[in-house]
C-alpha cells in the first residue's frame, strides 16, 4: 500500500512537473515568438536605416558636388568683382581727367573770348585810328 501511495505521489508529482513544464514551455514559446517578432521588426528597421543612410550618402554626395560647383562659381564671381572694381577705379580716374579737361576747356574758352574781345577792341581802335588818319589826310589835302 505504501508503494502504491508512493506511486500515486510520484504520479501526482509527475503530473505537477508535466504541468509546470507545459506552462514553462508555453511561456518560452510565447517569449520566443515575441523575440522573433522583435527581431523581424528590428530587421525591417535596420533595412529602413540602411536605405536612409544610402539616400543620405547620395544626398551628401549631391550636396558636396553642388557646393563644389557653387564654390567654383563664387571664385569666378570674386574675380569678376575684382575686375569690375579695378575698372571702376580706372573709370574714376578717367572721369576726373575728363572733368579736369572740361575745366581746362572752359578756362581756355573763356580766355579765347577775352582775347577775341581784346582783338575786337584793338581792331576797333585801329580802325578808328585809320579813320582819323584818313580824315587828317583829307583835311591836309583840302588845306
Amino acid at each position: 500500500m505504501q508503494l502504491r501511495r508512493f506511486a500515486q505521489c510520484m504520479q501526482l508529482e509527475k503530473l505537477d512537473l508535466q504541468n509546470e513544464f507545459d506552462i514553462c514551455r508555453e511561456k518560452y514559446e510565447t517569449d520566443v515568438e515575441k523575440l522573433v517578432e522583435k527581431i523581424r521588426s528590428q530587421e525591417i528597421l535596420l533595412a529602413s536605416v540602411r536605405t536612409s543612410a544610402s539616400n543620405s550618402s547620395k544626398e551628401v554626395e549631391r550636396l558636396t558636388a553642388e557646393n563644389s560647383a557653387l564654390a567654383d562659381r563664387a571664385q569666378v564671381l570674386e574675380g569678376e568683382v575684382r575686375s569690375v572694381n579695378a575698372t571702376n577705379e580706372e573709370m574714376k580716374i578717367e572721369i576726373k581727367t575728363v572733368h579736369d579737361l572740361q575745366k581746362r576747356v572752359e578756362h581756355l574758352t573763356s580766355r579765347c573770348q577775352e582775347l577775341e574781345d581784346e582783338c575786337d577792341s584793338l581792331r576797333t581802335t585801329r580802325s578808328m585810328q585809320n579813320n582819323e588818319r584818313t580824315v587828317q589826310r583829307g583835311v591836309l589835302k583840302l588845306e
